[in-house]
């Protein structure tokens, strides 16, 4: 399963997006350990821009946060 680094959050932790699934899944990662995980079970369009070459992580990241309102 392939986990794109999108940044770091307001604690200097590294967040790692990927999916399985209808579940999208946030990795934030500090001295190599995952410290936290959230979830969010989204629609399959959201699914579908993990394939878009075009269409960063990041993009998909703040995507989540306007359609459910949710940070991961």
């Amino acid at each position: 399963m392939y986990k794109e680094n999108i940044g770091t959050d307001r604690y200097g932790r590294t967040m790692r997006l990927y999916h399985s699934c209808n579940t999208v899944y946030c990795d934030h990662v500090k001295n190599d350990k995952v410290v936290r995980t959230n979830q969010i079970k989204v629609d399959n369009d959201i699914i579908l821009m993990f394939s878009a070459s075009h269409t960063s992580g990041a993009y998909i990241y703040d995507e989540i946060h306007r359609r459910y309102g949710k940070w991961l």
